[in-house]
């Protein structure tokens, strides 16, 4: 983050009076941008509210508070300072007052819609000094909007590519996202492709068995096995797979980089802030994008937004490298 930028942050908590500001970036840009700011209330014997996604143990702002030695992180609200690290569910029951709120929604895929997120932030809002809504889009209406583009990256975000199509891509894949199987595997590439249901799941494995029955060898049902089996797949360097799932939760926290096909995009289950996350969730461990196939019979107002919001990401990247700050 630019130094004006982290001076725009330390003036909103130190010298104005204002309650909330907006922070937007991209999904996993990782804490850097709120890092510093919940150091210093730490360190102030402040208390600190940390509302996130992730597993606790492996959070990234705990791990980087135990690397600094300021390990003083709390399950439970009866603390002098520190931070206490909920996930969205337990911030209903949050009962006492705070120096500092923060808000993470960039660093795990998101369970929960935009509103539901200004109403929990709504509640929490009253009982903390300042608020810091760090996320894919504003969550404070009317409020200054801090713009933070992807660390150190040498390129752009991949942009969702929609594929519309009459085939049954419940039943089959059509000949064109074929293709592109076929070169994800000539390039090596690990392959996440994302059925809406189990029926759905096996019959894409039968289809492209029916196809090639060589596939066996590549194709990963993780319904049939455990995640250490699961990982063990994905960090194979030497051979492409193609992990087929009606569930993703947990394959997104594996640290390989996939080329997404998701069948159904237009489907409700898939808003545009999850259309988003898989974007990002492609270049997830180096510079190198994969593709974001979207499939579907008609593009829904999710899928056009997400790429609405991708392209603007990359007019952000644009106007930080090439324009002014």
């Amino acid at each position: 983050m630019s130094l004006l930028k982290t001076r725009k942050v330390q003036d909103f908590y130190y010298y104005t009076e204002k309650k909330e500001i907006n922070m937007v970036t991209v999904p996993y840009r990782g804490i850097e941008p709120v890092e510093n700011l919940v150091v210093k209330t730490i360190m102030e014997k402040g208390r600190v509210l940390y509302v996130t996604g992730e597993t606790k143990e492996s959070a990234l702002i705990s791990l980087r508070l135990k690397e600094l030695e300021l390990d003083y992180i709390y399950e439970k609200e009866d603390f002098d300072f520190g931070i206490h690290l909920i996930n969205f569910n337990e911030g209903i029951k949050i009962k006492k007052e705070y120096d500092l709120l923060v808000y993470d929604d960039v660093n795990s895929f998101p369970e929960h819609t935009k509103l539901e997120a200004q109403n929990l932030v709504g509640y929490l809002y009253n009982k903390c000094t300042k608020t810091v809504a760090y996320s894919i889009e504003p969550i404070f209406n009317e409020t200054e909007v801090i713009e933070i583009p992807l660390k150190g990256r040498s390129g752009f975000i991949t942009e969702p590519r929609v594929i519309e199509t009459r085939v049954n891509i419940h039943e089959a894949v059509p000949n064109f996202i074929y293709d592109y199987l076929l070169w994800f595997i000539s390039e090596n590439r690990k392959i996440l492709y994302i059925t809406q249901n189990n029926e759905n799941k096996n019959n894409i494995i039968e289809f492209l068995l029916s196809i090639n029955e060589k596939y066996e060898d590549i194709i990963v049902d993780i319904d049939n096995m455990d995640m250490d089996e699961i990982k063990r797949y994905a960090y194979t360097e030497e051979k492409p797979y193609i992990f087929i799932a009606s569930t993703i939760r947990e394959l997104l926290d594996i640290k390989v980089n996939f080329e997404i096909i998701l069948a159904g995009a237009d489907s409700e289950k898939y808003d545009y802030r999850k259309l988003i996350f898989l974007a990002l969730r492609t270049g997830f461990i180096n510079d190198i994008n994969g593709e974001l196939l979207l499939l579907c019979k008609t593009p829904s107002l999710d899928v056009k937004k997400a790429q609405d919001i991708s392209r603007y990401y990359n007019r952000v990247i644009w106007d930080s490298e090439f324009g002014s700050d």
